[in-house]
């Protein structure tokens, strides 16, 4: 991450400019999802490429057109769990720039940020991070310059599995039914005190998520749990693509 000086910064490089609104700290601008028009939010702080709103969903239709196969907890904010149907979409424009098979989460929450109809939807990090992406306050713009991950295919967790902090351990909050922890036997409730043999207490969560995103097909976790029941048992599962 690089800082300029609002002043004196100049930009010369060969990306597009993007002028954005403000609500409250998130930007604000004019995208199209599958040639549709809408306002996206801009935030570097979702898990996501793209998390989709419930009125822009229902009001075109794209839960028909996609026929998700699952759905599950995609996120957690202030009010909770954000529960959302996962597709791989097809295109997302901005500006210049067309993004193809993206990984949409489809919210289904009936209440909260992601129910409002102002707004399509959010534009996350698994997006950002093919641009040299540039926030100039300023001069209300945001500025997109392709970079080497410019079109690299996006993935879904390949752990099918939803874990939150529990004191030093981490808690099963959802497990996403036909995926890697499902068939390993994983349940909600569980808990997990060690991670291919490194206790849970000298580990943090987001880079095991991010180990589970982003670790190859074919990679085997190996997991310590403790059930509801008190019994502890040592669980296998492959990661693999869901979506």
């Amino acid at each position: 991450m690089s800082f300029y000086d609002p002043e004196t910064y100049s930009y010369t490089g060969s990306g597009e400019s993007i002028s954005f609104e403000r609500d409250g700290n998130i930007p604000l601008i004019d995208a199209r999802f599958d040639g549709i028009h809408g306002r996206f939010g801009v935030d570097t702080g979702a898990r996501s490429a793209l998390i989709l709103y419930g009125p822009f969903i229902s009001a075109n239709h794209i839960r028909e057109k996609y026929q998700p196969r699952f759905q599950g907890i995609s996120g957690w904010g202030i009010g909770g769990p954000v529960r959302s149907y996962m597709v791989r979409s097809r295109d997302l424009k901005i500006g210049k720039f067309e993004l193809h098979g993206l990984i949409a989460r489809l919210s289904t929450n009936k209440s909260g940020a992601t129910a409002q109809a102002d707004k399509a939807g959010l534009i996350g990090p698994d997006v950002l991070k093919q641009f040299i992406f540039i926030c100039d306050y300023a001069r209300h713009r945001l500025i997109f310059e392709k970079n080497s991950q410019f079109g690299l295919r996006d993935s879904y967790d390949r752990a099918g599995v939803w874990l939150a902090q529990n004191s030093n351990n981490f808690e099963v909050y959802d497990v996403i039914p036909g995926g890697a922890a499902d068939h390993a036997a994983l349940k909600t409730g569980d808990i997990v005190v060690a991670v291919n043999g490194v206790s849970t207490a000298k580990l943090a969560l987001t880079d095991v998520r991010d180990s589970w995103k982003y670790g190859a097909p074919g990679t085997e976790v190996r997991l310590r749990v403790r059930q509801r029941t008190g019994r502890t048992r040592t669980i296998k599962f492959v990661l693999r693509d869901l979506i």
